[in-house]
């Protein structure tokens, strides 16, 4: 009896422990991951992802970012902000889609910051996302297109000009969609001049180009991009037979003037050799 009894203390010690432990667990609560991605964000393949700078949480609300989170291997959205990215206070118009300081993805996406400028204001950046959503918010996927923010850098470099230009239909700068042949070509503003050279950059069925499209390389079509190509490798081919030609060229000015220097040595010893011998003979001589 008495072992039965210090079995059945022994068992009833156990128990309260392990109830103590678990009320402990549930004090504490869950743990707060999100805590932990404001620290570390993990991208769609389990890789660390890099973080934005942490100025960019104390901007201005006329300095605005463009950037671009990549989500696994090709998925790549696009955005633009004003006042700082992760800010949580700046509210997100869904009219705006591409407008967003903080998108439930930049938490583990792996964001790249493509470009900094300034938008006179909430005023300027107003104009700016009117005249950008007219022009190109009729994409079905907008934040999976490019388009979108390299407008709105444009439109918000008018808005610092004059304060309400970009408003006006009139007003042409590079992103409004049309390439303006007096100023703009494929080198200075590819956004609006690729779809005249290059048909594959034309958009649409509602559709984004690719965001190549933006690049002077991808404004050429095949054809063209194929001459280029062959231009390069000529003007290439040719800068390096004359880099050759150079070194040869100072490699035989390097040989000529050693084997001048040793001509020159080997004729002053025999010179000085000479009259040595000779000087003797004419102390000789004289006696």
């Amino acid at each position: 009896m008495l072992q039965q009894y210090n079995g059945l203390l022994e068992w009833a010690t156990f128990a309260g422990l392990v109830l103590l432990l678990g009320q402990e667990v549930l004090a504490a609560g869950p743990p707060k991951p999100a805590a932990f991605r404001e620290e570390i964000n993990v991208d769609f393949d389990g890789k660390q992802a890099t973080t934005q700078a942490p100025r960019d949480g104390n901007m201005t609300e006329t300095e605005c970012t463009n950037y671009n989170l990549k989500i696994g291997v090709s998925n790549v959205q696009y955005y633009s902000c004003c006042g700082g990215l992760k800010n949580k206070t700046i509210k997100h118009e869904p009219s705006f889609a591409n407008f967003h300081c903080y998108p439930a993805r930049i938490r583990y996406g792996l964001l790249n910051v493509t470009s900094r400028f300034d938008c006179s204001g909430l005023e300027g950046q107003k104009n700016a996302k009117d005249r950008c959503s007219d022009r190109w918010g009729w994409v079905d996927e907008p934040v999976d297109c490019w388009m979108w923010s390299e407008c709105f850098t444009g439109a918000c470099e008018q808005e610092g000009i004059k304060l309400g230009s970009s408003a006006n239909p009139e007003t042409d700068f590079c992103g409004d969609g049309r390439c303006d042949a007096n100023i703009e070509n494929s080198r200075n503003c590819a956004i609006d001049c690729c779809q005249v050279d290059n048909p594959k950059c034309v958009p649409f069925n509602n559709t984004c180009p690719e965001a190549c499209c933006a690049e002077e390389t991808c404004c050429l079509d095949a054809e063209a991009a194929k001459k280029l190509l062959v231009k390069q490798f000529w003007m290439i081919f040719l800068g390096i037979v004359a880099l050759l030609a150079l070194l040869v060229v100072v490699i035989c000015c390097c040989c000529c003037y050693c084997c001048y220097s040793k001509c020159c040595k080997k004729k002053q010893q025999r010179r000085y050799s000479q009259m040595d011998i000779e000087m003797p003979r004419a102390r000789n001589g004289d006696k």
